[in-house]
Formats: structure tokens, sequence, C-alpha cells
């Protein structure tokens, strides 16, 4: 398949988020992220910029996170998204290393490897 090339573009990508539940042990529950891609340029900034201190995982979040799907509310809804619906979903304090976590993966994980 002939890579194309796109000025923008973005791709849904699976975050898995523990959660504690009562009397201890975690739960693992997993949502469909859309991330943009960014150049690597940009990449290169987000991760100076990390190392130093100037960006957070919820600033990563608001730069990168476009939509979503399997995101339901307590009585099983879809959420749609928004901006505010991002804020809202960033206040759950193991949300934002977790999309971090996908961001990392996205661009260093196997699926940012060369198939041989």
């Amino acid at each position: 398949m002939a890579l194309i090339r796109k000025k923008t573009s973005n791709v849904l990508t699976p975050v898995s988020v523990s959660t504690p539940q009562d009397g201890g042990g975690f739960t693992e529950e997993t949502l469909q992220v859309r991330l943009s891609i960014i150049k690597r340029s940009r990449l290169r900034e987000i991760i100076e910029q990390s190392q130093a201190g100037d960006l957070n995982d919820d600033d990563i979040a608001r730069e990168l996170v476009v939509g979503w799907e399997d995101y339901l509310d307590e009585s099983g809804q879809p959420v749609a998204f928004s901006y505010e619906e991002l804020e809202e979903l960033l206040e759950n304090p193991f949300v934002p290393s977790a999309i971090a976590y996908a961001v990392v993966n996205m661009y260093t994980g196997d699926g940012a490897k060369a198939k041989n």
C-alpha cells in the first residue's frame, strides 16, 4: 500500500485506565481516543517541554485528543466529544497519564515500528 501524504490526520487508539475498586485492587477500563498525528518537530517539542516540567499529561491530552468512542455515562449512554467533556474526563486522576501513555505508545510502540 502506498504512503499517502496528509495535511492533517488522526487515529483511534485504545486507552486503558486502571481505576481502584472497593476492597483493593484495580479494574481496567478502556476507551478509544482519537489522537491527532503531529509532526516530528512538534513531538520533539512536547518531549522537551514535558521533561522540563513545562507541559503535563493534561496539556498533552488537550492538544492531541480530538474525539473518542466507548466513553459512556453512568446510565450507559455515549458521551459525545466536546472540549468541555474532555476537561471533565481529565478531572479523573487516572485518565491523563493513561492518555499520555497511549500517545507515547503510538509513536514508539510496535505500531510505530516498520515491519520487515
